[in-house]
């Protein structure tokens, strides 16, 4: 289970910034859609995903791909 929301990435604050930096450096071919209150972030590259749904009081963290 993802231990955040997507939010944590998502808001208008320095942690955010900072962290959204951090995942950009790391993967630079990332980006991420939304369909409803899932969130899907996608390597356009090697088609890595890793999408985040809500599941209950929690959200969970699938991986697919390379």
């Amino acid at each position: 289970m993802a231990q955040h929301s997507p939010e944590r990435t998502t808001t208008a604050t320095e942690e955010a910034f900072h962290l959204r930096f951090l995942i950009q450096s790391v993967a630079p071919d990332a980006q991420t859609t939304e369909a409803g209150e899932a969130v899907h972030p996608v390597d356009v590259h090697t088609g890595s995903a890793a999408p985040l749904t809500p599941e209950k009081d929690d959200w969970a963290m699938r991986e697919a791909g390379r």
